[in-house]
């Protein structure tokens, strides 16, 4: 015996179960029992927790991947700096750098020559002391 509900449904007809998400959940009923109606019913509500969405990882990977792109992005700006100051150094500060030993060079050889060539010796001359002056020679005392 099958009970009517409020609404004037009965077991057999379209059963409308609420999953826990909160969507509706129809299932067709016709002719079954009302257990085998409930049966169907809550299993089609626990298939939707079964069915698998990626969406989630899907967000995931692509902002990693954005922000991966973004990293390439920046190491690629710096090599490309890096690249242009090597280029710099090398056409500019390396033919400088050669210019300045060659005047060192030039400059110890300098040096090794002074240091080679013979330097007359002075002789050492005796200490005199100095002439004393006497402030009243220049001055006159006033006695008063």
């Amino acid at each position: 015996m099958e009970e009517e509900d409020p609404q004037g449904l009965s077991g057999l007809e379209t059963v409308q179960q609420r999953c826990e998400d909160g969507t509706a959940c129809p299932v067709e009923a016709v002719g079954e029992t009302e257990q085998e109606a409930l049966l169907w019913s809550t299993a089609s509500c626990y298939s939707s927790y079964l069915t698998a969405t990626a969406q989630g990882e899907i967000q995931q990977l692509e902002q990693s991947l954005e922000e991966m792109l973004t990293r390439v992005d920046e190491f690629c700006g710096m090599l490309d700096m890096i690249r242009n100051d090597s280029s710099q150094i090398m056409n500019e500060n390396i033919p400088e750098i050669h210019a300045k030993a060659d005047e060192m060079k030039q400059l110890y050889k300098k040096i090794d020559k002074l240091e080679k060539s013979p330097l007359p010796k002075r002789q050492q001359q005796r200490f005199e002391h100095p002439t004393l002056f006497r402030t009243e020679d220049y001055f006159p005392v006033q006695n008063s």
